[in-house]
C-alpha cells in the first residue's frame, strides 16, 4: 500500500503485532511457516502490510537473537560447495567433485544436528518438562520461547 507521496506505508486499519516482546510464539511460527496473516492480531491478510511488519519483526529477532553458530556453519558449508561447483565447471577437474561430496558430507552432518526435524510441538514438551510447567505457545511471547531455548542450551551444556 502507498501513500500519497508513493512511500510504503502499513494498512493503518490492521493492529499488528508491535515486537517480538508481545507476540505469541504459536503466531510466530505460523509466520515462519509462511502464513502471515498471523503478523496482526485479527488475522486479516494484508499481503503487503504483512510482509513489511513480518520484516521489520524478524529484524526485532535477529537483532535480540541473532544467527546460531551451527547455522552460520551451515551457511559456509554452501558457500563453500557454490565456489567448489563454479571451479567444476570451469576447469572440468573431476577431482573437484570428490571435494564437493565431502562438503555434502559436512552439509548432511550439520543437518542431522539442527533437531532432525522435530516440530516445535515437541521441543515445547522437551522445554515443558524441564520448566515442570506446560509451555503454552499461544501465551508464551516469541522473547519468552527463545529466551527459554538459550537457558536450557546453557543448562544442558553445563551437564555435560
Amino acid at each position: 500500500m502507498r501513500n500519497k507521496s508513493g512511500n510504503s506505508t502499513l494498512n493503518m486499519h490492521v493492529k499488528y503485532w508491535e515486537s517480538i516482546d508481545e507476540m505469541p510464539m504459536f503466531h510466530w511460527q505460523k509466520c515462519s511457516d509462511g502464513f502471515l496473516k498471523y503478523v496482526n492480531v485479527d488475522l486479516i491478510d494484508d499481503e503487503t502490510g504483512n510482509q513489511i511488519q513480518y520484516d521489520k519483526l524478524y529484524d526485532q529477532y535477529l537483532a535480540r537473537f541473532g544467527l546460531s553458530k551451527q547455522f552460520e556453519r551451515y551457511m559456509k558449508l554452501l558457500q563453500q560447495k557454490a565456489k567448489l561447483q563454479c571451479l567444476y565447471v570451469q576447469t572440468n577437474k573431476r577431482f573437484k567433485l570428490t571435494e564437493i561430496e565431502i562438503v555434502d558430507a559436512k552439509i548432511e552432518r550439520l543437518n542431522v544436528n539442527f533437531g532432525d526435524g522435530k516440530s516445535i510441538e515437541t521441543t515445547c514438551l522437551h522445554l515443558s518438562k524441564w520448566l515442570g510447567y506446560k509451555v503454552n505457545l499461544k501465551e508464551t511471547t516469541v522473547v519468552e520461547y527463545y529466551t527459554i531455548i538459550q537457558e536450557y542450551g546453557k543448562w544442558a551444556n553445563k551437564k555435560e
